[in-house]
């Protein structure tokens, strides 16, 4: 019964209001405001190069010692964060567009166009923060170093673990953890969605380890199975890594302000120790590849930088493990700490 007499009313209030349209201006019904989504030129951000001299064989020659060139590829999202008027004490309008590029190019610069379903913005002016990759950034709590969560939200980027690696001439692993910020202010949707493409030069906010690794065991180990990088306190012996760990290696960091240019280390989730692992389809005498890092602090001491490489023969089983001892207290690199848009190239070719 009570829906009858609640069809019966709204049908009532239908007539009222067909009986009395005629007497409502026409100026008052309200129109659906429009809404326009604008295309997104990109820029990828540059790696300054960094070479590191403790006990590395420098050849300037070598590609990935030079520095590959890091490219968008098709699919490539990123989140853009929309303050209608500038405000940025609002919550922004989040969008995410994905890059557009042709087969086979490796661009620099590329379109972005919205995922299919974004929400659209209103004309009027606005400013734009581009986040990269838009699945590695999250808004949300922070753990302080206490372990206790901080006050407030923050956008933080957070990294993940990757697939073992495959293959040298492709970076594209690399996407989940490299990451980048952009902005750009006075940004104009006009009407008819008239607006020009919005440019976004991004910036990288974390580092790069480019390993070039030779393999001087062949043929009894000629498979390379995983690469460890640690910081320790005493160096280790005999290639083991040693209990006496440092936790360095930053998996998470934060924006404290979205207008802040670098990351704030969340220490809480530091690591000392990062292994990488290798498909079994990877090179077995040469093969390079890249760590994606972010800023660390300062080497202090004793403290050492520990490099290791684990190559198996055809049953799998492991040789004594190469590796390569970097002292903090003879290395500049290491003694500034790694820093957000450098790379480093190791070149590893003479083992302990």
């Amino acid at each position: 019964m009570k829906k009858i007499f609640y069809l019966m009313g709204i049908s009532a209030l239908f007539l009222v209001t067909s009986c009395n349209n005629d007497e409502i201006p026409q100026s008052s019904v309200p129109e659906a405001k429009k809404t326009y989504l604008p295309t997104i030129q990109g820029n990828l951000g540059k790696f300054t190069e960094t070479t590191t001299r403790a006990g590395v064989v420098e050849e300037n020659d070598d590609p990935v010692g030079n520095g590959e060139s890091f490219y968008w590829s098709n699919g490539d999202q990123v989140k853009l964060l929309f303050y209608k008027d500038g405000i940025l004490e609002d919550d922004p309008i989040e969008i995410i567009y994905q890059a557009v590029v042709e087969e086979n190019e490796k661009p620099s610069r590329c379109e972005f166009v919205p995922v299919d379903g974004a929400e659209g913005l209103e004309v009027g002016s606005y400013t734009v923060y581009g986040l990269y990759p838009a699945s590695g950034w999250t808004l949300g709590v922070v753990t302080g170093p206490d372990g206790n969560p901080l006050s407030g939200e923050f956008y933080k980027a957070t990294m993940v673990s990757i697939a073992p690696i495959e293959n040298e001439e492709s970076s594209s692993y690399l996407t989940p953890n490299i990451f980048m910020k952009a902005k750009a202010t006075g940004v104009v949707i006009e009407d008819e969605g008239a607006s020009s493409p919005i440019s976004l030069q991004y910036k990288q906010l974390g580092g790069i380890l480019r390993i070039h690794l030779r393999n001087e065991n062949q043929p009894l180990f000629p498979k390379l199975s995983r690469f460890e990088i640690a910081k320790v306190a005493n160096g280790g012996v005999n290639g083991l890594i040693p209990e006496d760990l440092r936790p360095f290696f930053n998996t998470q960091g934060y924006l404290e302000n979205i207008d802040d240019d670098a990351l704030t280390p969340a220490t809480y989730w530091q690591i000392s120790t990062v292994t990488i692992n290798m498909h079994e389809s990877a090179p077995t005498e040469e093969f390079d590849f890249f760590i994606p890092i972010l800023a660390t602090d300062p080497f202090e001491g004793n403290d050492v930088l520990y490099l290791r490489a684990i190559y198996v023969n055809s049953e799998d089983e492991e040789m004594d493990p190469a590796f390569l001892r970097i002292f903090s207290n003879t290395n500049a690199v290491l003694q500034n700490g790694f820093k957000a848009g450098k790379s480093y190239y190791f070149n590893l070719t003479g083992w302990e």
